[in-house]
């Protein structure tokens, strides 16, 4: 049984809010995400397809799905296991979750510019602190 700490409302809030400015530069977004991974932790890069546009709509898809449940992650609480999972079976380690998360706030960070607050920071660290930590206990 995972175990999913819940968030507080203005940090949902501030997801929300800038999750609507990601959407329309989603693709953009999801590219430039796979870009800095690589260049930050290249060992990752084998466990990727070559072409990675496909995988970078499937991961804006999936971060889509977790902020439109995270009033209530219960909802997806068995997506999130079966994506654990698979990331297990594609050979992701737990440290992988660290580098992960700091690229993607650096990603947003960058896409978002003027909007990227150290309140929006904050809130977006603590999702993919309850995101990554749920993956790791679902292993």
């Amino acid at each position: 049984m995972l175990n999913l700490v819940y968030m507080k409302t203005d940090q949902i809030a501030a997801i929300k809010k800038s999750w609507e400015l990601l959407r329309p530069i989603m693709r953009k977004t999801g590219v430039l995400f796979y870009e800095k991974l690589f260049e930050r932790a290249p060992q990752v890069r084998s466990l990727f397809p070559e072409n990675i546009f496909e995988q970078s709509l499937k991961l804006m898809a999936m971060i889509g799905e977790v902020v439109n449940n995270l009033e209530n992650l219960d909802y997806i609480r068995d997506d999130i296991r079966q994506m654990a999972l698979r990331h297990q079976e594609y050979g992701a380690k737990p440290g992988h979750y660290n580098v992960v998360g700091e690229v993607l706030l650096d990603t947003f960070g960058e896409m978002l510019a003027e909007h990227w607050t150290p309140e929006t920071e904050d809130a977006w660290r603590a999702a993919y602190q309850v995101l990554a930590s749920a993956m790791k206990e679902a292993r």
